[in-house]
């Protein structure tokens, strides 16, 4: 499809059962065969319910009447729509409601017998209800075929997946069973910022469940960031409560941590409780390379010179619990910056003050 698009580039290779689907040679009516897609938008072509999943037995080489409607039939059934449709197959889809026109498609694409199902946010555009009969549909046919999702919804992926892969900006941060990457990530990128939250308050002597708070919003700290970098600490306040309220949280918990993840942003935010501090803290504490996303060293901000100097970064809390030595940084022949904030400004974590910088020249 992406050869349509003008100027469009491809380079690497993706592979399925040996062969690079981009290689020129590759048919790509057996691999739309081998793999079939389900939308964001639901795509029902304008012909009848009948003649749309018939659409792809056709191609290739199906004309007996009897075998296309049990083909038809058993797509349909497939995808949960059959009681819904089989009185009027011969009217347009296009008549449909929005979910059961993308019920539809997936019975389009079940009708070719496909070894792969890609879902590519398949809910999004739908109701709560769709949203819901999509998601058991999915569960069920997970059992005959593999089905990759994407999906930004977190409690979906959560619900219906046997393996998550989390994304971030292109990149793969990691990839694992989905209890495991929800409950215990493992990528420095995904848990630096919650650990040493949670590290902070430990080591200055508060409850360890203040401190679990304080690792959960270091965990959902930059959510917000899945909208827009402007005001990311407070759309992702409101999206952690969301979260937390659905699963159910100790509602003084959740305003804990919402008010500490919508005061993490040092343009706008302030240290209104222990969480709040700890995670203002850990986030600024986390500096290294793999954050810079700007490939043109030219054009680097403050923000890329600073991470893309850094090799290595230790957050450290003196023997007396008098300090904090919130950085200390290895870098490339660079300024080395040292942060230190005294425990007096912690004085019931209303305010961060009382900072002194200090300034040193090394090299690695």
């Amino acid at each position: 499809m992406n050869d349509l698009v003008p100027g469009i580039r491809i380079e690497g290779e993706v592979n399925y059962a040996g062969q690079n689907i981009y290689a020129p040679n590759v048919d790509t009516t057996w691999l739309r065969k081998q793999i079939g897609m389900v939308f964001q938008k639901p795509n029902p072509f304008p012909m009848s319910i009948y003649d749309n999943v018939a659409y792809g037995p056709r191609t290739h080489g199906i004309r007996s009447r009897a075998k296309l409607d049990e083909i038809v039939e058993k797509s349909l059934r497939g995808a949960a729509i059959w009681d819904e449709v089989k009185d009027r197959l011969k009217k347009s889809a296009l008549g449909l409601s929005g979910g059961q026109q993308q019920r539809l498609c997936i019975a389009r694409a079940l009708a070719v017998k496909p070894d792969m199902l890609l879902m590519d946010e398949a809910t999004s555009a739908l109701d709560p209800i769709s949203t819901s009969k999509i998601e058991d549909l999915a569960t069920e046919l997970k059992t005959e075929y593999t089905i990759i999702m994407v999906t930004h919804n977190m409690q979906q992926a959560a619900r219906i997946s046997d393996q998550t892969a989390f994304f971030l900006l292109g990149d793969l941060v990691e990839f694992g069973r989905t209890e495991t990457l929800f409950s215990t990530p493992t990528d420095k990128r995904v848990t630096a910022v919650a650990e040493n939250a949670a590290y902070i308050l430990s080591t200055l002597g508060y409850p360890e469940r203040t401190a679990e708070l304080a690792r959960i919003a270091g965990y959902l700290h930059d959510i917000g960031n899945l909208v827009n970098r402007v005001d990311h600490s407070q759309s992702g306040a409101v999206m952690a409560f969301r979260i937390l309220d659905n699963m159910d949280c100790d509602p003084e918990e959740i305003a804990t941590i919402v008010t500490a993840i919508g005061n993490h942003d040092e343009g706008t935010g302030v240290p209104v409780n222990a969480v709040a501090a700890a995670l203002i803290l850990a986030d600024k504490s986390d500096v290294r390379r793999s954050r810079v996303r700007n490939r043109d060293m030219a054009t680097f901000d403050i923000h890329d010179r600073v991470n893309y100097s850094v090799k290595k970064s230790q957050l450290k809390i003196n023997e007396e619990h008098t300090l904090i030595k919130l950085l200390k940084l290895s870098v490339d022949e660079v300024r080395l910056l040292s942060w230190t904030i005294s425990r007096s400004s912690w004085g019931g974590c209303s305010s961060v003050a009382r900072r002194r910088r200090r300034w040193a020249c090394s090299s690695s």
